[in-house]
């Protein structure tokens, strides 16, 4: 009894019209994109969000996320095709410090499996689809990370001794900081 009343629940959950799903997520990763190549997007509007999924879905049938585009956009970032599994998209977000409520700069790194372990040979397509708040003008920045470190002063002593200056993000922060030159 229980089996059956299970499987009719499951036939009926699967032939259900596909809906799209709350505005409850941020970020979606994988490794099974419909998308071939390498590409990096930005989506501003519904009819590219529904373009733009129909590609990615690839006919799986997968719920499309909903997308406030009033006050969100959707940033992606597809690797393109790779031979073998466990590659994945590695993503950091950062506010352009002179501009931080309309630039945003993604920096995106193609994280490739480690070598000691197995690697099962199959086609994988990896991708990061972020929700993020709506800005004008979205940077993408490859291979490229961006830690500032912590510390008091301007520079910053490694652990095994070596010196090394803050990011020029860092400096800028600090100039937007300061009163606009009286020549400008």
């Amino acid at each position: 009894m229980k089996t059956t009343l299970l499987l009719a629940l499951l036939l009926a959950s699967s032939s259900a019209p596909v809906r799209a799903a709350q505005c409850d997520w941020e970020k979606l990763t994988g490794q099974d994109a419909g998308i071939k190549e390498k590409q990096m997007l930005v989506v501003r509007d519904q009819q590219a969000w529904e373009a733009l999924w129909a590609k990615h879905d690839a006919g799986r049938k997968v719920a499309r996320p909903a997308v406030d585009f009033s006050r969100d956009i959707v940033v992606a970032v597809y690797l393109g095709e790779k031979t073998i599994g466990g590659y994945k998209v590695d993503l950091e977000l950062l506010a352009d410090p002179l501009e931080p409520a309309s630039r945003l700069v993604v920096f995106y790194r193609e994280v490739a499996p480690a070598r000691k372990f197995f690697h099962i040979e199959v086609i994988s397509r990896p991708y990061a689809l972020l929700r993020v708040k709506k800005v004008a003008t979205v940077v993408f920045e490859a291979d490229q990370r961006m830690r500032i470190p912590e510390s008091q002063g301007f520079v910053n002593t490694h652990p095994v001794g070596r010196v090394q200056a803050f990011p020029a993000v860092q400096t800028l922060q600090a100039l937007q900081a300061v009163e606009p030159f009286a020549g400008r």
